[in-house]
C-alpha cells in the first residue's frame, strides 16, 4: 500500500493511495496542480487510477473535471458538489450518500461524512471526509478543511489517517475575511491532536499531516506534538510534493 503526494497546501492538494494490486485512488486534485506532478505521483500510470474522490468545490481541491474525465477517471463527491460541478463546469460527477458504505470503481469501498467548512465570505461549503477501504482491505481516513469532525471513526479502525493540520493554535487575530476563513474553516493543531486521541486504536500505523498553511503552521511543532500523542508504534509524516510512503512498512520511498 503506497501513499504519494502531488501537492499539499493552500495553493493545491492532490494525493494518491495505491493498493497491492497496483491500482490507484486519487484524493482531491486542485485546479492549479501541474499535470506532470499529478501523473508523476501515480508513477505515470494514469490508466491505473480507478477514481477520484473530491472533498469540496474550492479551487485547491476541485480539478478541471473535463480534464480528469478525458483520462477515463470517474469522479465522486457529495450531491451538493455534483450540482455545483454541473452548474459551473457543465460536467457530471457521481454523488455519494453520506454515512453509507458504497463500492466505487475498482472495488474501493468508501464511507463519506460531512465536516463543517466555510468559504471566504463565511458561507457554509459542503465538505466530505472519507473512510476508504482498499480492495485488499487496507483502511484509510482522509479528512481535510474541517473545523471539527462531528463523527468519530474509531470503530472503523483505520490503518492510516491523512489529516489536514492547517495552522498553529497561536496565530494571533484580525478582522479580515481571510483570517476568519482560516480559523473557522480549517483545523488547528489542537483540533487534529484531539481527533487523533479520540480515534486512535491499535490498528493505527501512520498519521500523515497535510494542507499545512505556509504562513501559519510550524511543521516541527506539529510533528512533535502528534508523535508524542500517538506514541512510538505510530509513524508521523508531513505531506509534501513528490513524497511517497510504503504505508504497510511506514517507510519513505521518495522524500
Amino acid at each position: 500500500m503506497i501513499f504519494s503526494c502531488a501537492k499539499s497546501g493552500s495553493t493545491g492538494n492532490g494525493y494518491f493511495i495505491r493498493d497491492d494490486n497496483e491500482h490507484y485512488l486519487m484524493l482531491d486534485c486542485g485546479a492549479k496542480l501541474k499535470w506532470i506532478n499529478v501523473i508523476s505521483a501515480c508513477n505515470f500510470n494514469i490508466s491505473l487510477v480507478d477514481g477520484l474522490l473530491v472533498t469540496h468545490w474550492h479551487n485547491d481541491h476541485l480539478p478541471d473535471v473535463k480534464k480528469i474525465h478525458r483520462q477515463g477517471i470517474p469522479i465522486y463527491g457529495s450531491h451538493e458538489l455534483k450540482e455545483y460541478v454541473q452548474e459551473n463546469q457543465g460536467e457530471i460527477i457521481q454523488g455519494l450518500p453520506e454515512k453509507r458504505k458504497t463500492t466505487i470503481s475498482g472495488g474501493w469501498k468508501v464511507v463519506p461524512w460531512y465536516v463543517p467548512h466555510t468559504g471566504n465570505g463565511g458561507e457554509n461549503v459542503p465538505c466530505f471526509a472519507y473512510y476508504i477501504e482498499s480492495p485488499s482491505g487496507y483502511r484509510t481516513v482522509y479528512i481535510t478543511d474541517f473545523l471539527y469532525s462531528p463523527l468519530t471513526f474509531k470503530s472503523l479502525k483505520p490503518d492510516t489517517i491523512l489529516v489536514a493540520c492547517n495552522h498553529d493554535d497561536d496565530i494571533g487575530s484580525d478582522n479580515s475575511e481571510k483570517f476568519r476563513h482560516v480559523v473557522s474553516g480549517h483545523s488547528s493543531l489542537s483540533t487534529v491532536n484531539e481527533l487523533i486521541k479520540v480515534n486512535q486504536t491499535d490498528n493505527l500505523r501512520n498519521v500523515i499531516l497535510c494542507h499545512l498553511s505556509p504562513s501559519n503552521a510550524t511543521p516541527e511543532l506539529m510533528f512533535r506534538t502528534i508523535q508524542s500523542t500517538v506514541g512510538e508504534r505510530v509513524y508521523v509524516f508531513i505531506a509534501h510534493a513528490g513524497m511517497q510512503i510504503d504505508l504497510r512498512h511506514s517507510l519513505p520511498i521518495r522524500v
